[in-house]
């Protein structure tokens, strides 16, 4: 993961506050993604929660409005499991988090697809890298032509 964290790809650093809320939120602070979460006094469902709402967050966020949302959200999980794929368990509540994404058809497609691409080593090194490039864009507004081609 120490790949990520240069390039763009995850340039925020994290800090978690624990409180009683369902849903947990997330918002940018002084370059720190700041995650307000219940703690569910089980380490591997903190470790899914918190890795998925990090990286959701803060995986390649001036590139990420110019990407298909299926592809992001495809590579928002890929990424969060290799944060948490020493804790089987963890990986568990993940699908839980992900649960939407994995059903849906063509969201489950694009993960399978970024999952091979991961396997190489490929996801990190290459097409992560590719797609901060989109962040020249930003802040202008996608528009209709913008996942044209994804």
């Amino acid at each position: 993961m120490r790949l990520l964290t240069g390039w763009g790809i995850l340039p925020y650093g994290v800090r978690i506050k624990w409180v009683d809320v369902e849903k947990p939120e997330t918002y940018l602070k002084d370059g720190v993604v700041i995650l307000k979460m219940k703690n569910y006094r089980n380490n591997s469902k903190n470790l899914a929660y918190a890795a998925s709402f990090y990286v959701t967050s803060a995986l390649i966020p001036e590139a990420k409005p110019y990407i298909h949302p299926k592809i992001m959200e495809g590579m928002e999980y890929v990424v969060t499991k290799e944060f948490v794929e020493e804790d089987p368990l963890s990986i568990e509540y993940l699908k839980e988090v992900f649960k939407a994404a994995l059903e849906d058809k063509e969201t489950r497609n694009k993960i399978l697809k970024l999952e091979a691409i991961n396997d190489q080593r490929f996801l990190t090194r290459i097409l992560l890298r590719e797609y901060t490039k989109l962040s020249n864009l930003y802040p202008r507004e996608p528009d209709e032509n913008t996942y044209s081609k994804q």
